[in-house]
């Protein structure tokens, strides 16, 4: 999380958003060379299209990418970062289990944010009002509850599969926002939804 906020701050959410949501290749192959997870070729379409799905959502036109190379960099670390933990936490959960993995995921959560605030304190931002902080609040909430299911779902399944449906979380966020910031869907949004539908019937039933 620290190296894709800081990404943002540097970056566009369609290039720092889509590198950190294509992070289920770096389990899915971690799944499938280091923990022994098969594959059906079914399934492997499926996982293909729902990276397809990830890829569309996040695509920006030309004109509208200004994105660095810090940026960038930063981006893939937490691409890496994120492929990693998913593979981990399967091993975590089963070897201590879930409840042990949540304390560990608490302790460890208190000791990056205090260093981080060591080195960059808060600054207030003018401008912020109550409001503000009620979606804030609301966001970290789902956040602590997709933490929470995604972890049993590491614990109940293989990670190979588990991490690339759960990184379609994109296709909810586009539609939300079409919802309630009344944002525009455009034709690559439309054939991302079909890609991700595709993508879980064939991961889910194949």
């Amino acid at each position: 999380y620290l190296f894709y906020y800081e990404g943002l701050a540097l970056g566009t959410v369609g290039v720092i958003g889509t590198l950190g949501a294509a992070y289920p290749l770096v389990t899915v192959v971690l799944g499938v060379v280091a923990l022994g997870d098969a594959l059906s070729a079914a399934q492997a379409l499926g996982i293909v299209l729902l990276m397809v799905c990830v890829v569309l959502l996040g695509w920006e036109p030309r004109a509208k990418r200004r994105v660095g190379a810090v940026a960038i960099v930063l981006a893939v670390l937490g691409f890496v970062a994120w492929g990693v933990w998913g593979v981990f936490t399967k091993v975590g959960v089963e070897a201590v289990g879930e409840g042990n993995i949540f304390l560990a995921f608490a302790v460890s959560d208190l000791a990056v944010i205090a260093a981080y605030r060591a080195v960059r304190p808060l600054q207030p931002r003018p401008g912020r009002t109550g409001r503000t902080w009620r979606w804030a609040l609301l966001s970290v909430s789902m956040g602590a509850a997709g933490a929470f299911a995604l972890t049993i779902a590491y614990a109940l399944g293989p990670a190979s599969l588990v991490a690339p449906v759960s990184g379609t979380y994109p296709i909810l966020a586009t539609f939300g926002a079409a919802a309630v910031l009344k944002e525009r869907l455009p034709p690559r949004v439309l054939a991302a939804l079909l890609a991700f539908g595709g993508g879980i019937a064939l991961v889910a039933w194949a």
